[in-house]
């Protein structure tokens, strides 16, 4: 890959080499091509290293065991829900979710594809699709009434009102659909790095969709290399245990009700075990 910048003795070329290297070489990489350049004469070559390590045996075999643990475990904070829409957010010819039934799923690289140019919007979200595309309406409003800049998503769709638009007015004219999701219990860990698994993703669908010349895509470059914006968290499980959630008992339920669940300690029984014991 060649990457050509301005120098003072006119046009200068950078040309960066992908190179594996082993331990069990003899010599280090820049020493081997210090002594190449030497040789051909090759007094222009300026040499710069970038290190870059692959896993290791230990940590393929690591990474393989936590996949296999975390396999079928759902985030409470996290999970996908149903659709909860309500009729104003519904398709009004079908009656159907705007969303396709995604609306509270999470951790997704989502296109969005504008029916009147037929251009399409490639972004991804933490939160739930139908809060992320609220956020976007709300940015296409602030551009259309006060002139606030946006992201690309908000410029092109600010361009087909002249008046302030409604959600519903911006969902008729839009077609959702998720094209990738991620595992959340996984994904968390990568969130604020450079090597997010939900950032990576995106970007690929955008660089897959460059090369598809039937996809007119939105997005600016500032936008692919931009910084991830997701943050991690901790992840509450969901209980799956049903003798523990049969057996618990609410504390506004008497003592007199509680004799006749079995299973369960009464204020009586609780004096039988410690008579000094303070209710």
């Amino acid at each position: 890959m060649e990457h050509r910048s301005p120098s003072s003795k006119g046009i200068g070329r950078t040309t960066y080499f992908c190179i594996a290297y082993s331990k069990f070489w003899k010599e280090k990489i820049h020493s081997r091509i210090k002594k190449l350049k030497k040789a051909y004469g090759l007094t222009w070559l300026r040499v710069s290293m970038a290190y870059s390590r692959f896993p290791n045996l230990r940590e393929i075999f690591q990474g393989d065991l936590s996949k296999k643990l975390t396999d079928g475990l759902l985030s409470l904070d996290l999970m996908d829900r149903p659709c909860n829409c309500n009729k104003n957010s519904r398709c009004p010819t079908t009656g159907l979710c705007a969303y396709k039934g995604n609306c509270r799923r999470k951790c997704i690289v989502y296109e969005v594809t504008c029916k009147l140019c037929n251009n399409c919007y490639v972004g991804n979200t933490q939160q739930t699709f139908k809060d992320r595309m609220n956020g976007h309406f709300n940015d296409v409003q602030k551009l259309v009434c006060k002139k606030v800049q946006s992201d690309s998503f908000a410029r092109h769709f600010a361009k087909h009102f002249t008046t302030k638009p409604s959600p519903k007015n911006l969902r008729d004219i839009l077609d959702f659909e998720v094209i990738w999701a991620a595992n959340p219990i996984s994904a968390v860990r990568s969130f604020g790095k450079l090597s997010c698994s939900l950032c990576m993703a995106e970007r690929l669908k955008i660089l897959s969709y460059t090369k598809n010349k039937t996809k007119n895509l939105m997005n600016a470059c500032s936008e692919i290399y931009g910084a991830c914006r997701h943050k991690p968290r901790f992840h509450r499980f969901p209980s799956t245990d049903e003798r523990i959630e049969r057996e618990r008992v609410p504390l506004s339920v008497s003592p007199q009700i509680c004799q006749n669940i079995p299973g369960t300690m009464t204020v009586k029984n609780v004096h039988n075990l410690c008579p000094t014991a303070i209710v």
